[in-house]
């Protein structure tokens, strides 16, 4: 009797232990949807709202553009072969 008493204390203890993970699972996963809805407000903010008095303009690269001639060419070192071959015959005379 004592063995069947500690064998539905170590279930007992199981089922605690994997109803403890799956609500770590979910608290885990609710916290990434918020902060992900807090990183879509704040982008949104950005877009064409304006900049507290702390807060300083975002850095932004440029590069100057110029125009240049370019020559599009590829050389190949090698031999083409076609893999299927068509005779063109013409039907009428002329």
């Amino acid at each position: 009797m004592n063995s069947q008493t500690e064998s539905s204390g170590i279930a007992w203890m199981r089922r605690i232990l994997s109803y403890g993970f799956l609500l770590l699972a979910i608290v885990i996963a609710v916290w990434f949807v918020l902060q992900s809805q807090k990183d879509v407000s704040r982008a949104s903010e950005g877009m064409g709202g304006r900049q507290g008095p702390g807060e300083a303009a975002p850095l932004v690269l440029t590069q100057t553009i110029r125009e240049d001639n370019v020559s599009w060419t590829k050389e190949y070192i090698g031999r083409v072969e076609p893999i299927d071959a068509v005779d063109l015959v013409a039907r009428v005379s002329g």
